[in-house]
Order: C-alpha cells, then sequence, then structure tokens
C-alpha cells in the first residue's frame, strides 16, 4: 500500500513544475481583467453542473461495478457501465444544448451584478464553454472504469502530456485568440486525454468496445440509485461553489480571478495528497470492514492518515512560510497591482489553513463511506455545505473575500469532529494523532514564521530556498522529538538503500 502511495505521488509532483508554469502564464496574459474573470465563470460553472449531477457516480462507480463483476460477471458489468454512459451522454447533452439555446439565465445566476458589456461577454463564453459537459465526464468515467481494472496511472500520464500542451497551445493561440485560447487549449487537450483513455481501455482488453452496445435503462438506474445518498451533499456542494462565485463578483471587478490565484497552489498540492489517499485507502478499507478485520481496518487507516498528515504539513508551513515569494513569482506582472498581489498572498495562507479542516472531513469521510455509512455520510456532508453558504451569505459584508477559506475551514472541521464519531471500530488512538500531528504543523509554522520575522530575504528564488531548508530541518527535529514514527520509516527505507 505505501509502495502504490509512493508511485502516485511521484507521478503527481512530476506535474506540479509545470502546473505552476502554466498558471504564471496565465496571470501574465490575463491578470484580475473580466476576461479572466468570464472564463473562470464559465468552465467553474460547467464543472459543478457536471459534478453536481454525475459527481456521487464517478465516486461510487468503481465499488459498484467490480461488485458485480465479481458476481454476476465481466459481461454484465460492462453492459450495466455502457447504459450508464450512454444516459449521462444524453442528459448531459440536454444540458449542454438548454445552456447554448439561454445562457442569460445562467449567467444572471453567477453574475448577478455585471454590467451589459461583462454580461454579454460572458453568456457568449457560456456557449462555447458548454461542450465541457460531455467532455469532462467522458473522462472522468473514463478513469473511472480504468481504475476498476487496477490501471492507476493512466490519469497521471495523461494530465502530464494535457500540461504540456496547454502550455505550448496558450503561447501560440494567445496573440489571434485572448481569452479564447484558454478554451480552445482545453478542448483540444481534453481531446487528446480521450483517445489516451480509449486506447488503454483496448489495451487493457476491457470488453467495453467489443459487445453490443447496452442502452436499456436498467444498467444506469441501477448505478444511480447506489449513487443517489451521495446526491444531496454533491449537489449542495456544487451551489456553495456557484454561491461563492457569485458573491465574489459582488464584491468587485477581478475577485473572482483574484481568489482562485490564490487558492491555486494551495488546491494543487493538497490535490496530490487527497488523491493518492482517495486511492489506495477507501479500497482497503471497505476490503476490511467487508472480512469484518478490525485490527487491519484501523491499522490501513492510521498508516494513511499519519502519512496524510505529514504531506499536508510540508503543504501548509511551506504555503505559509513562502507565499510572498511564490505568488511573487508566479504573479508579478502589469496585469497585477501590488494590492491585488498582497491579497493574493494573504488569501493563499487563509486557504492553505483551510486544507487541515478539508483533509479531516476527507479521510473520515471515507470511512464512513468504506464501513457503509453512505446516508450518514451524505447527511453530514449536507449539513457542511450549509453552514459554507449560510456563513458566506451572513459574512460576506464584513470580512469580504476572507469569508470563502475561513467558511470552508469552520464547516469542515465541524463536518470532521461529527464524521469522526461515527468511526466503525473503538480506537482511542485516533484523537491522540489528529492533537499531535496538528501540534507538529503549529509548532512548525510558528517556527518559520519567527525566521522569516528576523531574516529579512529580499531574493524571492533565495527566499523559498532558504524557507524550505528551514522547513525541512524543523520538521525532521519536531518529528524525532515528538517521536513519530513515519521518520524512522524513512530512516530505515534510506539506510537499505545504501545498503543495496
Amino acid at each position: 500500500m505505501r509502495k502504490k502511495a509512493g508511485i502516485l505521488f511521484l507521478f503527481k509532483c512530476i506535474k506540479i513544475p509545470l502546473s505552476i508554469l502554466l498558471l504564471s502564464l496565465t496571470a501574465r496574459y490575463f491578470g484580475v481583467g473580466l476576461g479572466r474573470e468570464v472564463w473562470l465563470l464559465a468552465f467553474s460553472t460547467m464543472m459543478a453542473i457536471d459534478t453536481a449531477f454525475w459527481g456521487p457516480v464517478n465516486e461510487s462507480f468503481r465499488a459498484k461495478f467490480i461488485f458485480i463483476k465479481e458476481t454476476e460477471g465481466e459481461n454484465i458489468a460492462i453492459a450495466y457501465t455502457q447504459s450508464l454512459l450512454f444516459y449521462i451522454f444524453l442528459f448531459s447533452a440536454l444540458a449542454m444544448l438548454y445552456i447554448i439555446v439561454s445562457p442569460q439565465f445562467t449567467a444572471t445566476i453567477i453574475a448577478p451584478n455585471y454590467s451589459a458589456e461583462a454580461f454579454k461577454l460572458l453568456t457568449t463564453m457560456l456557449i462555447y464553454a458548454a461542450p465541457i459537459l460531455l467532455f469532462n465526464q467522458a473522462v472522468l468515467i473514463g478513469n473511472s472504469i480504468l481504475n476498476a481494472y487496477e490501471v492507476f496511472y493512466v490519469p497521471e500520464i495523461s494530465g502530464f502530456i494535457n500540461i504540456i500542451l496547454n502550455i505550448v497551445l496558450l503561447l501560440f493561440l494567445f496573440p489571434f485568440y485572448g481569452v479564447y485560447a484558454l478554451l480552445i487549449s482545453y478542448f483540444i487537450s481534453v481531446v487528446i486525454n480521450l483517445i489516451f483513455i480509449i486506447f488503454y481501455i483496448k489495451k487493457t482488453k476491457i470488453p467495453l468496445f467489443n459487445i453490443k452496445w447496452n442502452i436499456n435503462f436498467s444498467g444506469f438506474k441501477m448505478y444511480f440509485i447506489f449513487a443517489l445518498p451521495l446526491f444531496f451533499p454533491y449537489f449542495l456542494g456544487q451551489i456553495s461553489c456557484i454561491v461563492e462565485k457569485s458573491l465574489a463578483t459582488t464584491t468587485g471587478m477581478g475577485t473572482v480571478a483574484t481568489i482562485d490565484y490564490a487558492n491555486r497552489l494551495p488546491t494543487m498540492l493538497y490535490a496530490v495528497v487527497i488523491s493518492i489517499i482517495a486511492t489506495i485507502l477507501l479500497p482497503v478499507l471497505a476490503e476490511s470492514f467487508a472480512r469484518k478485520n478490525s485490527l487491519k481496518y484501523i491499522s490501513d487507516f492510521q498508516n494513511i492518515y499519519q502519512i496524510g498528515f505529514i504531506l499536508l504539513g510540508f503543504v501548509v508551513i511551506f504555503i505559509i512560510g513562502t507565499s510572498k515569494p511564490v505568488m511573487n513569482i508566479l504573479y508579478q506582472s502589469k496585469n497585477i497591482s501590488i494590492a491585488e498581489l498582497n491579497q493574493i498572498v494573504l488569501l493563499s495562507k487563509f486557504y492553505s489553513v483551510s486544507l487541515l479542516g478539508i483533509f479531516l472531513y476527507t479521510i473520515f469521510g471515507m470511512s464512513m463511506m468504506a464501513s457503509e455509512k453512505n446516508k450518514q455520510y451524505a447527511f453530514l456532508g449536507i449539513i457542511t455545505q450549509l453552514i459554507v453558504i449560510a456563513l458566506n451569505f451572513s459574512l460576506v459584508g464584513y470580512l469580504n473575500v476572507f469569508i470563502f477559506p475561513v467558511s470552508v475551514t469552520i464547516a469542515h472541521i465541524l463536518g470532521a469532529f461529527f464524521m469522526y464519531k461515527k468511526f466503525p471500530f473503538n480506537n482511542n488512538a485516533i484523537h491522540k494523532i489528529t492533537l499531535k500531528y496538528l501540534l507538529l504543523i503549529f509548532f512548525a509554522t510558528t517556527t518559520i514564521f519567527f525566521v522569516n520575522e528576523i531574516f529579512k530575504i529580499k531574493n524571492d528564488y533565495f527566499n523559498i530556498f532558504f524557507n524550505t531548508i528551514i522547513q525541512v530541518l524543523t520538521m525532521i527535529l519536531l518529528m524525532y522529538f515528538m517521536k513519530i514514527e513515519e521518520l524512522q520509516l524513512a530512516v530505515n527505507k534510506v539506510k537499505t538503500i545504501f545498503k543495496k
């Protein structure tokens, strides 16, 4: 399990520098202007619609597919999957056509205070972006099918190729198409991604295209009903995203882009951590729970929980300690003012702290799903999103844009606490581990803060290098004094490598 996690982590780490380069180029070309904001609103709206309706199906697909494959046979599982694909694309196509025919309704919801000129640009972008509903879902369900056959690395390889393509296409297309270069590069890269997925489906000899296509509604209905308990929290989660974007547009032009730039690096680094956990932990816990093996369940959970905390700790401390020089390097340009850049720096620190709440919420949510507590998980998910929405609406006038990371942090910590109470086996060690690792992150962050106050380094690159060295040394020392077992595991691994 640790080996798989390590390989996935390596793949994802390779993509980070390229993703950062793409982000920096985007900031240099578009800044926080209207074009960038309109693209973000259109793209995030398509993703929110897609996730609201099909996110639960994507999340639960693998578990249901494997169960059907083992109990009823591969051909039956494939036939049900074909039915699922057919109706997902049918309903997505209908939603796409509605947006193309009537984009004004959607535009009014996500940007109620836009001027006539900005509103017109937004409706145009929504029309062009509508096919994302089809393409994104094709990629997600394709990856889910590959994951069901234990092919985990294809999304990482294709994602790596996509980032390179996006960089090249943005450089080439921007002089001719402006902000629409973002849309064109997305469609080109996602088509190549789909070709890659289909190639691996055939290479793995998954008989998706080898049998007569099944359009019977029963397959779709079965997957949909299985995922139904997750729909409400997913739906509310995407409503929360749209509410955030809508409220952000009321605080001033460029706010949506500012939030996106501030949140992008924390989210990017966090995605590396949580995707590894999601890929490895859920099936392992589900198997242990089904076999009533409580000792293995607890052991596997604690191992990944601790690894996740260590990795996340490095992310949070790094962003808090180096946000100023990092954001300077990424975003400093004629299209972003000093005031806007300073706001991005401060917001990025808030968003990095919010990752702790999201991590706890996610990992205890996985435990609930693995122990067949989907309905309770869904209910707590609904409550969490309602808290986020309520806090955003009630406090945006007081905290301005800073309410968005604050509401996420508060709501997810509360949700995580109640999910922890639903842990399927008695394990008093979890709350001790949580406190211990949170203290580790707190002490390391405090150390980095005081070091930065003492040493005022003007060169951004040297500042990042210096902070990183101090962070690693601080974490190693604290892990040693706090007897964090991952340090000993790392030391033993290094000794083994040198012995070979």
